[in-house]
């Protein structure tokens, strides 16, 4: 995940391993290429089945939203596995600078592209009032994975609370009725100091459950699924 917001003075935001590197090369046109066409028979494959589909605690039948993407490899990993029409990924970075930081960034935005998925660049999750693509959208499912403004003081532990609970506040307004946040956290006592429940309470909304993350976990690692609601 990726911390929304200005990093601190003298200190860089820290990416976590669940955004990982692209699956194959980013070199060439035809390496793109590749991934396009694969995509492309996915999406015809998953057109030709009218069952529905799910993964985890995700449907084809969610409208999802996901902020705070590094090099949109969990954005990927439910388009394939959903299809992509009903998927927006959001980082917080520039195009620009999700190609120079991740490889094979290049070639997981095209095999999105073809998988009909909606990606946007320089979204700050605690404000998505601002962004005038997002208009009166609402979605079922807000994921953000793994935040971190990186550092593990005391201090530290207060900015990822102001990042959550300005994450909370804001999307909350782009939730469905019975639409969710997930917010995926390690599980480590660092973490739980944090203390997410309380941010939510702060945000007026609450903890419904927690699901062990592990989908695609040889990928994006372990950790817990908060899932809040309203």
């Amino acid at each position: 995940g990726q911390r929304m917001g200005k990093p601190k003075k003298g200190s860089k935001p820290r990416t976590q391993n669940v955004q990982g590197h692209g699956h194959g090369s980013s070199n060439g046109a035809a390496g793109q290429g590749l991934f396009v066409i694969g995509a492309e028979m996915v999406h015809s494959a998953f057109l030709a089945n009218p069952n529905p589909k799910n993964v985890g605690p995700y449907s084809n039948r969610h409208r999802i939203l996901l902020v705070g993407e590094g090099d949109f490899s969990f954005s990927l990993a439910l388009a394939i596995s959903l299809g992509g029409e009903n998927i927006i990924g959001t980082t917080y970075d520039s195009k620009r600078q999700v190609v120079d930081k991740y490889e094979g960034a290049s070639s997981i935005i095209a095999q999105l592209s073809s998988l009909r998925a909606k990606v946007y660049y320089d979204v700050d999750g605690t404000a998505l009032d601002k962004q005038e693509w997002i208009g009166d959208k609402k979605f079922d499912r807000i994921i953000f994975n793994f935040p971190h403004v990186g550092g593990a003081t005391d201090e530290d532990v207060v900015e990822n609370q102001t990042l959550i609970r300005d994450f909370f506040q804001s999307a909350k307004n782009y939730l469905t009725p019975n639409g969710e946040i997930h917010v995926s956290l390690r599980d480590t006592i660092f973490y739980d100091s944090w203390k997410i429940t309380e941010l939510a309470a702060d945000a007026r909304i609450f903890l419904s459950r927690s699901l062990l993350f592990s989908i695609c976990s040889q990928k994006f690692g372990f950790g817990i699924i908060y899932i809040i609601f309203f």
